[in-house]
């Protein structure tokens, strides 16, 4: 009977076997066995688990097979006392089918002994959240792979941030770690690029040289030479979190909103987080700055000038744009747009200081005062920035201003 069961249910020969000739089923009746097997097997149905998960699970935790549907819900509940929601608990047991052969005291133990090592409850919960078979290693195995990744260079506190952004790292061992930091010194990188850039994005353990190849060869496809190309990811090395085809993509959706080669090359160069950023978000930014009254050329101009400005706030680059607007110097952005990196209280300070105090008129010819260093403006007005600020407060006299004149309205 459990093998018409498992036919039934969906289970290949080599999973049925796997079943039939567990220690579990010998010592259950046939018809008993079949029975549990079709009951458990309809519960995580009931639950929404998919067919696949379930015949992953009967398989990898053979103690499913004889279990009660009940003591099935317990030990889901448990991970709920834990604190993670019931949709969370299912997604952990399909991951990690063995968490259905762990009692409470043991799981939570589990959690209590990540605290000791010093992880934040909430960080620790999360960890197993994300790499549930955690829950299988014990707090020796632990330790000894924290100390192992300190003795390859890594900081404690490094070690620490490292795992709590990619507790996979902990499915590794410490040759596998060691051949994945030589791997990045045969693609080019030093050993001290890759002992920085691994914590900036851990998650680079779980990606393979080849892998990682082959999206630096896509980056020098578009004309980026390979020492460039290893100054990027050296730098911001989340550019491996896009896949050859992302980059693929992105590329060609820059060219369809109208940016040139070059000035694709020169935007990801400068700022390669760019290869991550929604397009529908950069679309949006567009539209909201050519709304202000500059051409969709002007707005390229910009932000091919500027990359890092699509991970600016929108409402703080209109209200830098607009200001330079009302006081007839809207082209400065356009002639140079790394001046949208100053903030508004800056500039604001500046232009009523030459205006009112210096009685200059701010034309093109002075404009690029209002954006020198703190140093060279102190060094030809005699003004430092902190008595600018105070002086000119662009929260009092302009946006608490806007603010009472709505409230009138």
């Amino acid at each position: 009977m459990v093998e018409e069961i498992l036919r039934k249910y969906g289970f290949n020969k080599e999973e049925r076997e796997r079943i039939i000739n567990s220690y579990p089923l010998i010592r259950v009746k046939d018809e008993t066995c079949a029975n549990n097997i079709e009951r458990n097997f309809k519960f995580f149905e009931s639950l929404g688990y998919k067919k696949s998960d379930i015949i992953r699970i009967f398989v990898s935790c053979l103690p499913v097979t004889s279990l009660s549907s009940s003591k099935l819900k317990e030990k889901l509940e448990n991970l709920q006392k834990l604190g993670y929601s019931e949709k969370e608990a299912i997604n952990m047991t399909i991951l990690c089918p063995t968490l259905f052969s762990y009692g409470y005291s043991n799981i939570n133990s589990k959690v209590e002994g990540m605290i000791g090592l010093g992880f934040p409850k909430m960080k620790s919960l999360k960890m197993f959240l994300s790499f549930p078979a955690l829950f299988c290693y014990s707090m020796e195995n632990v330790k000894k792979k924290i100390s192992d990744m300190v003795d390859l260079g890594f900081t404690l506190e490094q070690v620490r941030k490292m795992v709590v952004r990619c507790p996979q790292i902990f499915g590794h061992g410490v040759s596998n770690l060691k051949e994945k930091i030589n791997g990045l010194i045969s693609l080019g990188f030093s050993e001290n690029q890759a002992l920085k850039m691994i914590p900036l994005y851990p998650q680079i353990f779980t990606n393979s040289i080849d892998t990682l190849k082959d999206k630096m060869d896509v980056l020098e496809s578009l004309g980026i030479n390979r020492d460039k190309v290893i100054k990027i990811a050296a730098v911001c090395p989340n550019v491996f979190s896009c896949s050859t085809e992302n980059i693929k993509n992105k590329i060609a959706e820059l060219k369809l909103i109208g940016y040139t080669d070059l000035q694709i090359l020169e935007m990801i160069t400068v700022c390669p987080t760019l290869l991550s950023c929604s397009i529908t978000l950069m679309k949006t930014k567009i539209k909201e700055i050519e709304l202000l009254g500059y051409t969709h050329e002007e707005v390229l101009s910009m932000t091919s000038g500027l990359a890092t400005l699509f991970g600016y706030d929108i409402d703080s680059t209109k209200e830098k744009l607009l200001y330079l607007k009302s006081v007839g110097l809207g082209d400065m952005y356009l002639r140079k747009p790394k001046n949208l990196m100053q903030g508004i209280d800056l500039t604001y300070a500046r232009f009523q200081f030459l205006t009112l105090e210096k009685g200059i008129d701010i034309g093109k010819r002075y404009a690029d005062y209002l954006f020198v260093s703190s140093k060279q403006f102190k060094q030809a007005f005699g003004i430092d920035k902190e008595d600018l600020l105070e002086r000119y407060s662009y929260d009092k006299e302009v946006r608490q201003k806007r603010a009472n004149q709505k409230k009138l309205i």
